[in-house]
Order: C-alpha cells, then structure tokens, then sequence
C-alpha cells in the first residue's frame, strides 16, 4: 500500500499581491482536482512575501500584510527576510502575532536560545500512521542579523542536522526542508546532512522547472520569484517502509490571465484600509515640486541630505539618490506620499572622514559603472549620484573616471584632504561592494537604529525645515529660492544661516552650467 501526497508552495513574492490572488486561484483548482484523486494536500510558503515596495506594507512596516498571508490559508511558511532584515526585530514580533499558521526558523535565535516568540523550529503532520516532519531556516544574510538585531543565528549545517535528527526522534518518517537560504546554501547542507527527503526552496529566486534530483533521490524545487509560478511536489510514501517511492516537480505559470481570488482581494482591501489610517495623515503643504534626479542635484536629494545633516548634527551629509523612490508634487504632503517618495529603510550613520576620503567618496559617485547600476535592494532605482548637504562639487564628465572633479567646497571653503570631517550618511553608502566609500577610509562609523526614510523625514518636517530646491527647466537650475513647509499646529523656523550655504551651491551649480556643454554631457553634477 502506499500513500499519494501533494505539496503546493509559493517563494518570494516579494509583495506582488494581485499574483497571490492569481496563485490561490490555481491552488484551489489543483487542490481541489488532487484531493478528488485522494492524494494528501499541504501548502506552504518559503519566505519573503511581503515587499517594503508595496503601499500598506511600507505604512505598516508589513503589519497589514498579515492580512493577505492569513487569506492565503499555508500550512506553513518559512520565515524569510522581508520584515526582519527591512523594519527590525519589533515589527517582526507583531506580524508573527497576527499570522495564524506556524511560522518556522530553526535558526532565527540568539546562539543557544530558543527562536524568537511566534517562531517554531520544527513541526509534524500526522496522517495515520504517515508522519511528515517540516523544518525550516532562513538566510543568515552575511551576519546582518547579529549586526541589525543583535541575533547569533547558528551555523547552517549542524543547526539543520540537529532538526533532523529531533524530527526522526519524535518520529516522522519524512522530512521535508522547507528553506529560505538559497539554492547553493541547501545543496551544501544536503551534502552534509543524510536524511533530508525533500527541500522546498526560496531565497535565491532560483526556478527548477522538473526540480534537481541528488544522487541520493533527494529533490529540491524552488518556483522563481515574484509569483511567477506555483510550485508544486508529488510524492508518494510506501506505508510498511515509511520511504518515498516516486516524486514529481512541476510548475504552474501564473498571469494576467488567470482569474484574482476573491478572498485575496478582500484581504487586499482590508491591508490597505488599514495601513490607510495611516497614510491620509496630513504631513505638511509644499508650494513647490520635490523633485527626483538620479543624475543631477534635486529638490528631495537636497533636502533629505539636509535633514540626515540636522539629524546627526554635522556640517557635511551624504546620500544615495537611489533611496529615494518618487518625487512629490507641490501642494499638500500626506504620510503616502513620503512612504512612495522614500520607502527604503535606512541607518543614519556617521563617520569621520578625511577630506581625501570625501573627494575619493564623490568621484566614485560620478563613475557610471555605479551610480547606473540597478541593484535589486533599490527596488527599480539606480544607485544614482550622491546628493549631498553642506558639500559644492564642480565636475566635469568629459574627463577620464577618477579625475572629473575641479573642485570641492566644505561651507564656502574649499576641501582640506587632510583634515577630518564628520560627514552624515546612510549605511548604503558604506557597503562596500556597491556603495561610494571604501571599507578603508572610515575612520569612525556609530549607527543609529534603523529607520524608514519617510518616518525619518516626517519626523524631520514635524520639527521645523525649510525646503530648499532649484525649479528646474531642461535639467539646469533657472531659479533659486527657499519654499516654507507649512504644518499644522507647527511653527515655521527660518534657518537662514544654514541656507545660505545652498545658495552657494546654486551659484557653482550655475557656473558648471555655462561652463560645459550640457547637451553633450547630461549627467552633469554639481551639488
């Protein structure tokens, strides 16, 4: 005799709700259509569902999209790396309050400890006398974990071995690992660890089609990214020996085709009334466009450099362009607004720097290589130039990489390669492999705790700013002025002073302007 079972998965979705919606419609058709056969269905989800992208997950820091994961009636789901690693371990505890299935991460503990609340390491399905044992880890993510929260996630090997080894103890005859740690990661635990059966996969965005099969039978499937697909695994069990006789991978290709869930797209509404109470707010009026450059200085560039500036109190501020995500339109500014300008999280950092490092900073800035390259932790943005506060750079993009700045100016003065700065920046731009510094010339880093850019801007705004931005007319600076944010309840704070040293900037700025071609070198910067 033997028994049919059935897993149906989804991975990385990254917040493409409407392809949820488009999944569960696929899901209770095949459900339905091998339940008839009297196969065994389980559903599960291998991490990384929401996305900082999405509205009601950016106002909530993904609160509200427990909604959505409640409608989609897992099993279980793998914890991934979309709130923890996004928002903090706070928002984490609340989301997994709110989820109504159990949530796996046999690794996501401090060292010895057990994982953290609303987090189980290990569960078992019963089915007569069939027991399904499912563990579950998530990506350690280069150590990002003990860094942002303060978690030593054990080692991967031996944290999946000691699973196995407790599930085969509390007797399940299979076992299923269901991952968020990536393709590579789980080949490599699979070599070490001998009594896995079965690895669900997520993480890597990788697509198996038919699946991979070891040499041992194992089958690992994974089903792409961005609810693109519905995984699907069949396997059925022969009921004396308690081992998998047969396996089968496939894929359902999801679009626009399909018909949305009814039941997800309530969820949907439910998400974004609540995370609406939040964004209807009333944050402040501009009288002027903030407007998004990537390659050149801009209104919003301008002023969240001014506000991280502020914020640390320093002279000299840093940041990328690319985490700024739209520009907002002159008139009333309400919360949704900021969390669509700028739904990235951030550190406000500080370092001291010397001036060398500085110039170094904002040539590599100027490279295309970099500042037009697309990461994915940008969600559709390019890294961009640095926007800067405090800082005026005369450029020219005509030159050879490396040596297209003139000149650099720190308050009016110009830049001292020897003398030590306290320079404002976000951790974006101290990650080596894509950020503007190098490793080697941080004197000094102190991190602050981990802030989305529209609450920190917010709070910024509730205090007292000016907006300072040039209107612009076919990319050059034709008019110079400060525009008043006017709050509710709040009173204006006129800081002249501070100012000044932007009008500075537009003065230089207008200097590059009828210095070079600017029909021939667009992506001009002078900050």
């Amino acid at each position: 005799m033997k028994r049919d079972f059935t897993v149906f998965f989804t991975a990385d979705i990254h917040g493409r709700d409407r392809a949820s919606a488009r999944i569960f419609t696929i899901y209770k058709r095949e459900r339905e259509k091998a339940e008839k056969e009297g196969r065994t269905c389980l559903f599960f989800d291998s991490g990384d569902s929401a996305d900082r992208s999405l509205d009601y997950c950016g106002l909530t820091k993904c609160r509200a999209y427990t909604h959505v994961l409640n409608a989609m009636t897992y099993d279980a789901q793998t914890v991934g790396n979309d709130i923890g690693l996004v928002y903090g371990l706070p928002p984490l505890l609340e989301s997994l309050k709110r989820i109504e299935y159990p949530v796996l991460g046999a690794n996501f503990r401090d060292g010895e400890n057990p994982p953290i609340p609303g987090i189980t390491e290990r569960l078992i399905f019963t089915y007569g006398r069939v027991k399904i044992g499912v563990f579950g880890m998530t990506n350690r993510w280069n150590n990002a974990y003990e860094r942002v929260m303060g978690l030593r996630f054990p080692e991967e090997v031996s944290c999946a071995a000691e699973q196995v080894r407790r599930l085969k103890e509390e007797g399940a005859q299979i076992v299923i690992f269901l991952s968020h740690m990536g393709i590579a990661e789980e080949i490599e635990i699979l070599f070490e660890t001998q009594e896995i059966d079965l690895i669900i996969g997520g993480h890597s965005h990788t697509s198996t089609p038919a699946g991979l099969l070891n040499n041992r039978g194992v089958l690992i499937h994974h089903c792409g990214q961005y609810g693109e697909n519905l995984g699907r695994v069949d396997f059925s069990i022969d009921d004396e020996t308690g081992q998998i006789i047969s396996r089968e991978a496939r894929l359902y290709p999801v679009d626009e085709t399909i018909e949305e869930a009814p039941e997800i797209l309530l969820a949907i509404q439910s998400a974004r009334e609540e995370a609406d109470i939040i964004g209807k707010k009333h944050l402040g009026i501009t009288p002027v466009d903030l407007d998004l450059d990537y390659w050149n200085q801009c209104a919003l560039g301008n002023f969240a450099a001014d506000a991280l500036s502020r914020f640390t109190k320093t002279d000299l501020a840093i940041v990328a362009g690319g985490n700024l995500t739209a520009p907002i339109k002159r008139g009333e500014i309400k919360m949704r607004d900021l969390s669509r300008a700028c739904f990235s999280t951030v550190n406000p950092c500080v370092s001291t720097m010397t001036g060398q490092a500085i110039s170094v900073t904002l040539e590599r800035g100027l490279d295309e290589d970099l500042n037009r390259y697309y990461h994915h932790g940008l969600r559709g943005a390019p890294i961009g130039i640095p926007q800067v506060s405090g800082i005026s750079v005369t450029a020219d993009l005509s030159r050879i990489k490396g040596k297209r700045i003139a000149q650099i100016e720190v308050n009016g003065e110009p830049l001292d390669k020897d003398k030590k700065y306290r320079v404002a920046h976000t951790i974006w731009k101290a990650i080596n492999s894509w950020g503007t510094f190098r490793k080697r010339i941080i004197v000094w880093r102190k991190s602050e705790r981990k802030f989305l850019w529209w609450m920190f801007l917010s709070a910024i705004w509730k205090v007292h700013l000016n907006l300072t931005g040039p209107k612009r007319i076919g990319g050059t600076s034709s008019e110079r002025g400060v525009a008043t944010l006017f709050l509710i309840n709040q009173l204006c704070y006129p800081l002249q002073n501070f100012y000044r040293r932007r009008y500075e900037q537009f003065q230089v700025f207008q200097t590059f302007v009828y210095t070079h071609n600017i029909a021939r070198h667009r992506n001009y910067v002078c900050m």
